[in-house]
């Protein structure tokens, strides 16, 4: 089993939910009149302005349906080279999030498809350990495969 360092641990768990545990899941909260929202955040609910005690932080499962997606061609970012899929995703826990598809293109994508979380392997720390950013996959692959929790993509 390969051992991932996360991108952005503040985001997301290299670790699933027990809903679904073979995806990564999201760092959320859920307020306690049941809205829930991504990233976490401490300005308080969108829908009702509760803060506190009544938000608590939960891990949402990285599955979710296709609202809108498009091909970037041109990016300032030394991060992410151009080409990539930027997409709105609604997760099932109902919060609307932005992420990045690991996908060639999108001849295979279509709105309201569904989506798993992924690992992308992004870089090396100076340990030699990979460090693994979070995406979005229409295709729940395998361990084996070139996306899903454990897979390395480039």
């Amino acid at each position: 089993m390969v051992s991932y360092l996360p991108a952005k641990p503040s985001l997301f768990s290299l670790e699933g939910t027990p809903h679904l545990p073979d995806y990564p899941a999201l760092k959320g909260c859920r307020c306690k009149c049941g809205y829930v929202f991504f990233p976490r955040q401490r300005y308080g609910c969108e829908r009702c302005g509760r803060f506190g005690h009544d938000i608590e932080d939960i891990e949402i499962s990285g599955k979710g349906k296709l609202r809108a997606f498009a091909t970037v061609h041109r990016s300032d970012s030394e991060n992410y080279q151009a080409p990539y899929i930027a997409a709105t995703i609604v997760l099932d826990a109902g919060c609307a999030i932005r992420a990045l598809l690991d996908v060639a293109d999108e001849s295979s994508l279509f709105i309201g498809q569904t989506v798993y979380s992924t690992l992308t392997v992004v870089d090396c720390d100076e340990r030699g350990r990979k460090i693994a950013d979070l995406r979005f996959t229409p295709v729940p692959l395998d361990v084996e495969g070139s996306a899903g929790r454990r897979g390395e993509t480039s």
